[in-house]
């Protein structure tokens, strides 16, 4: 199972509750030259800033996740948070709360449709 620099991002950010916007900032000031704060070269500075802390949350998610990846599973859900796999591998992490969001917006958009396609049968 590979975990995506995003999703480890996430993690921090959603469930370990690290100011993930001030640690960004704190490295475009490190590299003024770049001018996207893409997940791998932050992840980079800071596995630099702090020795070791990527491998040390790898292996937690790791931990948690590969038994469900590897049967095939689409997300995990724990006690703090829902993990999403895409292809095996830990894409994202997201919230409870994020996740009933994402659902009620997908029903949503599926009543919508089916509201239209109901409409657009009575006409034929």
């Amino acid at each position: 199972m590979i975990v995506s620099a995003h999703s480890i991002v996430r993690y921090l950010e959603r469930i370990k509750d690290i100011d993930i916007p001030a640690m960004r900032a704190e490295f475009a000031i490190a590299d003024p030259q770049r001018k996207r704060l893409d997940d791998g070269p932050f992840l980079r500075w800071l596995d630099v800033q702090v020795p070791g802390v990527l491998a040390l949350i790898k292996a937690d998610l790791l931990a948690q996740c590969a038994d469900a990846s590897d049967a095939g599973a689409s997300s995990l859900k724990t006690p703090e948070c829902v993990f999403c796999f895409k292809n095996g591998n830990l894409v994202t992490v997201l919230t409870h709360e994020q996740l009933e969001k994402k659902r009620n917006s997908l029903l949503a958009h599926k009543s919508r449709h089916l509201l239209v396609l109901a409409k657009t049968a009575r006409r034929i």
